[in-house]
């Protein structure tokens, strides 16, 4: 979780066994070591994948996470993002995130001239005691959503929005029960200063600092990181996007 693309920039894309720059502003790796590593863990996924993909994603997302998530896998893809108006009347948390997954894509469609590939976005939110919790607004309220899930069980939503080279649409949810230690507020400020949790849903990450705050999950893992990748890989195997060679 270490990188960002602000949302003008368009130029990044991976490829299988390949990273390509193309000016994007923004884009930093703490050492010429982390580069290595993140190309070679591509050109491992190239030697071991049977994986052929049908079109290219187009990432409708700055998300350092679904990006190193879409990595792994060995997909190809490339990152634009999109600005939309995240205001919503809808409450129920499955909803939101469908609905907000469905704007950022339909945003990046209209922007796009790339006819040729696929168009993924996605959204993610936590739901506690039956209020929403997205980014923290500063660090106050930060230690304020990480003390109201202390030692209590939530729930993480992302929705998926696939829209395919006809323009049609695939939108899907994943949930997955989260639940923390009770910690103290020495604790959660602690945690809160590192600054991980600002840019996080729920005000945690955790793939990060914040595991040391889970008891336990009740679902899929990468759903709580940002995206729900083996259920995406389900659904486009099932609309022929991606076939398994062998």
């Amino acid at each position: 979780m270490g990188y960002g693309v602000p949302a003008e920039e368009t130029g990044l894309i991976i490829k299988k066994n390949t990273v390509n720059f193309k000016a994007v502003k923004g884009l930093h790796f703490g050492s010429s070591h982390e580069l290595q590593t993140e190309m070679t863990i591509e050109r491992r996924i190239e030697k071991e994948s049977s994986m052929k993909q049908k079109h290219e994603i187009l990432l409708a997302s700055g998300s350092p996470r679904r990006r190193e998530l879409l990595t792994q896998a060995g997909f190809s893809f490339t990152v634009l993002t999109a600005d939309v108006d995240e205001t919503i009347e809808e409450t129920a948390p499955n909803n939101v995130v469908a609905e907000l997954s469905k704007r950022k894509a339909e945003a990046v469609h209209k922007k796009s001239d790339q006819s040729e590939m696929i168009i993924v976005a996605a959204d993610t939110i936590v739901a506690c005691d039956g209020e929403i919790l997205g980014k923290p607004a500063d660090e106050e309220d930060a230690v304020r959503m990480l003390t109201e899930l202390s030692g209590k069980t939530h729930e993480v939503f992302t929705g998926v929005t696939v829209i395919l080279t006809d323009g049609s649409e695939i939108t899907f949810t994943n949930c997955t029960k989260v639940t923390m230690y009770a910690v103290s507020e020495a604790e959660i400020r602690d945690y809160v200063a590192s600054r991980e949790p600002m840019d996080k849903a729920g005000a945690y990450g955790i793939q990060g600092i914040g595991a040391r705050l889970v008891k336990q999950i009740e679902g899929d893992y990468n759903n709580v990181v940002g995206f729900p990748l083996a259920h995406f890989i389900r659904i486009m195997e099932k609309i022929g996007e991606i076939s398994w060679e062998g």
